[in-house]
């Protein structure tokens, strides 16, 4: 059974969520949306960003909203999408995907810059603007019902090069006149300073998903770790017989590939869509604790809350679940 106890600001769905620990507490933001109608139309409902923390992933303090849409005209004026919190020099970089009215489905980075994460100031137009030459974009949704992408920011800091890395949700170029399907790849692209950033080609682009959502890379123990969640319908058919919905992860010893499936086939956690945008928060030695958010229970209903926190181990190649609750 879904545990009652579990995180969602009263009156609010909560969903994508992503995390920054800060000593011994850990700074969580996440979208939110009123706690009415039908749970699907939340993404189009002025989606905002909320703020909770916690020193034990379990129990969390609502801090309330940090950002907000913007004003009726902006491109972020219809909702906000997932993004990433990166501290750097005293000040906190908070990305974020923007959608306006104007442009349905259309999907830019945005960044809102704080010294307090309790105000976050936005610059007034995207970081990061939708790029054709690699990437393909289109308006309206696929034949499997899926939109574009060009979304879900995560940011590195790789010391190897010196430069920020930053990955997100995108489509790789087929040349297709209509729009195409299993196209979805995570998208790089590279900054000196957190402000301006010069697209790259796609980080990973394997041809078997056409949703590769809320990308989370980092380095550890001589390897780059890039995971991502997708849903079992997002899966192509021929993926080597697996089809789920869940969290999958690749690695590599080079930030730019080739990368190689952990746990042989790509998939880490898969979990009959129960929970989703499974993220790793906190690790010692090589335990790790991950939080996600719960889409529905064995019964199918809607829950949209956040999880408790689930162990990892991760050994090279290996990425094993400790258990789910």
């Amino acid at each position: 059974m879904i545990k009652k106890d579990l995180f969602a600001p009263e009156g609010m769905y909560l969903w994508d969520s992503w995390f920054l620990m800060q000593g011994e507490t850990c700074h969580a933001m996440f979208l939110q949306a009123p706690r009415d109608g039908n749970p699907e139309g939340r993404h189009h409902n002025k989606v905002s960003i909320g703020h909770a923390t916690s020193t034990d992933l379990v129990h969390w303090t609502y801090n309330g909203t940090v950002l907000q849409p913007g004003e009726t005209g902006s491109w972020d004026d219809l909702s906000l999408w997932t993004g990433d919190l990166f501290k750097e020099k005293g000040k906190y970089y908070l990305f974020y995907t923007g959608r306006s009215t104007q442009e349905f489905w259309t999907q830019r980075i945005g960044l809102a810059v704080s010294e307090d994460l309790k105000s976050f100031e936005k610059l007034p137009e995207p970081v990061l603007e939708t790029h054709v030459k690699d990437y393909e974009l289109f308006e309206e949704p696929n034949e499997l019902g899926f939109c574009s992408a060009w979304r879900d920011p995560n940011v590195l800091f790789d010391k190897k090069s010196q430069l920020y890395y930053m990955s997100y949700s995108a489509r790789v170029q087929t040349g297709s006149p209509v729009p195409a399907t299993y196209n979805a790849c995570i998208g790089l692209a590279s900054s000196k300073d957190l402000m301006n950033w010069r697209v790259e080609k796609p980080l990973f682009a394997p041809g078997e998903f056409d949703q590769m959502e809320c990308p989370q890379l980092f380095h550890f123990n001589g390897y780059y770790y890039l995971f991502f969640s997708s849903w079992e319908r997002c899966n192509h058919p021929d993926r080597k017989g697996q089809r789920a919905s869940g969290l999958f992860g690749y690695c590599s010893k080079e930030l730019r590939g080739p990368w190689e499936p952990v746990n042989e086939d790509g998939l880490i956690l898969g979990n009959g869509e129960q929970i989703y945008d499974i993220r790793f928060v906190s690790y010692q030695s090589s335990k790790f604790l991950a939080l996600g958010w719960i889409n529905v229970d064995q019964s199918g209903e809607f829950i949209g809350r956040l999880s408790h926190p689930i162990p990892f181990e991760i050994d090279g190649k290996n990425v094993i679940p400790s258990y789910f609750n």
